[in-house]
């Protein structure tokens, strides 16, 4: 194991590498080195303990609603293609013949009964199985053992729409996973029926994948500095508001973080009867009171609901984001809008407008935030900058609430970093598991 690119400690070794983590990264202290933000091998060791064994986000149930509906996605580095069998099931394959290895979809979605490898037209159900091969008792003989080339499977499961995946079919449940973080989930994703409005947006972002997500679930004190861009334009008139409210730290290192109490309610009053119907008492007050939320579900799902000025009126979008790895030093933001089902036409269009305006891969919001993400990146690259530790010590060792009607731990205020703490111990803890 060679590092004479990289930034940091020279290390020679896996054992190393893991030695060199586990006396640098500090979360209970509040420090994180930079360079890993930027080394190779760290990066590789992510997506073999990370990426590999987690549950990730790959698709909203919307996406695919008809049999033979599919769409092709990332699962870390590999690709994979979502689809609904004939039988309504739906299934996560690696994209990836069992003959010799070509891709088996190069498209982004579509609807179809079978896929079929270009290379040599072996062909598959949409249910996995291989039923086509071409000239099979010419090339193949009489015995052929079919059961062989099925497609990889990954094992899936849902949460209110939300289409999870993981190569670990041994691990734990996708409920189990979730934990804590189920009962905020609730309220953000199963308020009233939600579906996906247009395709995912997809942008290059060029920062290491963990600094958005960690963004997200933990961060509410850059807005002061970063978003003065909102502010120059009347779309956030007082920004001390995004102190008030809730850091969340729940299960596994998901986490959010709550603004409250609002002047009024953000979410489209037509569907109180959905609200009060799916909600618990605890999570209505919730749902009433916020003004804004933004979250991560690990290791890189993001999540924001918020709102903004659309011509006079003020509209809500939900939108959720995933930042899927390209190596130590870039990332591919992915960005759905999440829109009610049941909602008018007008009503979707103006909180797409909301979502384009602010955080869609051109938004106000999402620029501001990008800059930042790249030039942490690039200073992770200094011999200097490299192992310099990086403070993340607002609310370290403060009290949290104990009457908070929700699980997890809970803070009163925004402004904290524990749930960023509580990220890279997650990192740390999964990096040092070799599973043996």
């Amino acid at each position: 194991m060679s590092n004479e690119l990289e930034a940091g400690p020279e290390v020679t070794s896996r054992a190393e590498l893991e030695k060199l983590l586990s006396s640098t990264v500090k979360p209970d202290e509040g420090e994180i080195p930079p360079f890993i933000f930027q080394r190779s091998d760290i990066y590789q060791l992510e997506l073999e303990r990370i990426f590999k064994r987690n549950w990730l986000f790959i698709a909203h149930e919307t996406e695919i609603p008809s049999p033979g509906d599919y769409v092709t996605r990332r699962m870390g580095e590999e690709d994979v293609i979502v689809s609904r069998g004939e039988d309504n099931e739906i299934r996560v394959f690696l994209n990836f013949c069992r003959h010799r290895g070509n891709r088996i979809s190069r498209t982004d979605m579509g609807n179809c009964s079978h896929f079929r490898c270009p290379y040599h037209g072996f062909t598959y159900s949409n249910k996995g199985d291989l039923v086509g091969v071409p000239y099979r008792k010419q090339v193949y003989g009489k015995e052929f053992d079919w059961s062989k080339f099925s497609l990889i499977q990954a094992r899936s499961d849902q949460y209110h729409g939300l289409i999870f995946a993981t190569w670990n079919h041994e691990g734990e449940s996708l409920d189990a996973f979730l934990g804590d973080m189920k009962w905020y989930m609730d309220i953000f994703f199963n308020r009233t029926e939600l579906e996906v409005l247009g395709q995912p947006q997809r942008y290059e972002v060029r920062s290491n994948w963990k600094l958005p997500a960690e963004n997200f679930v933990s961060d509410s004190y850059h807005f002061l500095f970063t978003h003065q861009s909102l502010m120059s334009v009347g779309q956030v008139k007082n920004v001390k508001e995004r102190k008030k409210g809730y850091h969340v730290s729940a299960t596994n290192a998901h986490g959010c973080g709550i603004s409250a109490p609002g002047e009024e309610m953000i979410f489209n009053r037509d569907f109180m009867d959905d609200y009060e119907a799916n909600l618990s008492e605890g999570q209505l007050g919730i749902l009433k009171e916020m003004f804004n939320v933004h979250g991560n579900i690990s290791p890189n799902l993001s999540f924001l609901i918020s709102s903004r000025k659309v011509g006079d009126e003020v509209v809500s979008f939900t939108t959720i984001k995933q930042w899927q790895p390209k190596g130590p030093e870039n990332a591919e933001g992915w960005s759905w809008l999440l829109v009610e089902k049941r909602a008018s036409d007008r009503v979707k269009e103006m909180s797409m407008q909301s979502y384009l305006l602010n955080h869609s891969s051109s938004g106000m919001a999402e620029q501001d935030d990008g800059v930042n993400y790249e030039g942490i990146t690039r200073n992770s690259r200094s011999d200097v900058a490299a192992s310099v530790p990086l403070k993340y010590q607002i609310g370290l060792g403060r009290t949290p609430m104990s009457d908070f009607p929700g699980p997890g731990t809970v803070y009163e205020g925004k402004w904290q970093e524990e749930n960023a703490r509580k990220y890279y111990e997650w990192w740390l803890g999964s990096l040092l598991d070799s599973g043996v």
